[in-house]
């Protein structure tokens, strides 16, 4: 890590009041040094993120953040005989889909 790179990670950790480092903030500080994302992109995010948590807590309940649409999706899906896993096999089916490479092209 460079010196500037410690520092942040020292002000991250020490934001939640503490030396040690949670995996949002490893993730956070990784993202960074990647070229990944910027510190305002981070700073919109973490504003974002207190205006949704209106208890103060630092957490976030799916309703804060899911429409009531989404949530009852979720529910319907946990009464299933599968408990959902159809669904969630589907959607991890979409991500290897994504994820593939494309076809290469003709020559």
């Amino acid at each position: 890590l460079t010196s500037a790179e410690a520092a942040f990670l020292k002000h991250l950790a020490e934001a939640d009041g503490g030396e040690a480092v949670n995996i949002a903030e490893y993730t956070e500080l990784q993202l960074l040094r990647l070229g990944m994302v910027d510190r305002e992109t981070l700073r919109q995010i973490r504003a974002q993120f207190r205006k949704l948590d209106t208890s103060g807590s630092g957490q976030l309940q799916m309703r804060d953040f899911l429409h009531e649409h989404h949530l009852e999706a979720l529910d319907d899906s946990a009464k299933k005989p599968d408990g959902g896993r159809e669904i969630a096999q589907s959607a991890g089916d979409n991500k290897e889909q994504e994820t593939a490479a494309p076809p290469a092209a003709p020559p």
